[in-house]
């Protein structure tokens, strides 16, 4: 792979934008520039930095304020939007009209589905959504093995959130399928609450819907309980711990453990950076493949009456 000299821009320098940098750094040939609108982000990212020993050349330019931090942008630039969700759509259009390279977007892209349409509208340049699980070699084998022969997926998850982490789940069950269309089921909210970002809330509950002829249930369980995903076909029972970092694959006459490992957002961003600096094929989905995880997410929020709920 040919390493050219990447131009990073970060904006949002929360947990999950330290990690892009963090991973960034890896690559030997990149300049980065960061800002965030939040100061306490700021000065720990300056925190974060100094626990990395960096080499002197590999220094993140911190942005003084938004201005500067667009004006930063050029046409060759890659940029990550990892701030909350309020106020993303606005950022994103922005930094569009500075036609850089390519945008990454952190998830959920948006609040409801007027703005992710009008997102979409304005999409002039490639913009991706950061849904890895496509790209993890386990997952892959898993779509293999299935081969679209699912009969039904079941996936419970542990005080998760399901705006902030039960998203990545439909994508997954959209991306193993093939399809991009659903039709919505019964569905039962049992809480919304702040979460540990202060005025941005999210909800737990359970989603019946159906992908094709494949039937699917989500529940975010607000108590502690196992997290599991489990894949039916007519031959096998497929049932996934990803905390464990360990599968079941059972039939009638067989069981088989399988051991798996999944990689970390710090080892990630650097590949994907120079997949797009490559115009290569980029291992996470673009914006518009994730529209019917998000049609869902958004649907089930308009349903229980939280479409103007501040979600991160």
């Amino acid at each position: 792979m040919v390493i050219n000299m990447i131009r990073l821009g970060v904006i949002g320098t929360g947990n999950i934008g330290k990690r892009h940098i963090q991973s960034a750094l890896d690559i030997e040939d990149i300049e980065i520039f960061a800002f965030d609108s939040y100061k306490d982000s700021l000065v720990s990212l300056e925190a974060f930095l100094k626990t990395l020993n960096l080499n002197s050349e590999k220094k993140v330019v911190i942005k003084e304020n938004y201005h500067t931090f667009l004006e930063s942008i050029s046409e060759d630039s890659i940029i990550i939007i990892s701030t909350t969700a309020k106020d993303r759509v606005k950022l994103a259009i922005d930094i569009l009209n500075k036609k850089p390279k390519a945008i990454i977007l952190e998830k959920p892209v948006c609040q409801n589905a007027k703005e992710y349409l009008r997102l979409l509208k304005n999409s002039r340049t490639q913009m991706y959504v950061n849904f890895p699980r496509c790209s993890y070699n386990f997952y892959r084998e898993i779509k293999d093995l299935v081969n679209q022969n699912v009969e039904e997926i079941k996936i419970v998850l542990s005080q998760n959130g399901i705006s902030t982490n039960g998203i990545h789940m439909f994508d997954l069950i959209f991306w193993l399928l093939e399809k991009n269309e659903y039709v919505l089921g019964q569905s039962e909210i049992f809480s919304n609450y702040e979460t540990k970002r202060k005025g941005f809330f999210d909800f737990s509950g359970s989603i019946d819907f159906r992908v094709g002829k494949t039937k699917c249930s989500f529940l975010d369980n607000p108590f502690n309980c196992q997290e599991i995903i489990q894949i039916f076909t007519r031959k096998n029972i497929i049932s996934i711990y990803e905390h464990n970092l360990k599968a079941v694959v059972s039939s009638r006459d067989n069981l088989k453990v399988i051991d798996f490992k999944l990689p970390f957002q710090s080892n990630l961003t650097s590949i994907l950076l120079q997949q797009i600096d490559n115009s290569i094929e980029v291992f996470i989905p673009d914006i518009r493949k994730c529209l019917t995880s998000h049609s869902l997410l958004f649907e089930v929020m308009d349903k229980h009456n939280l479409s103007n709920l501040n979600i991160t």
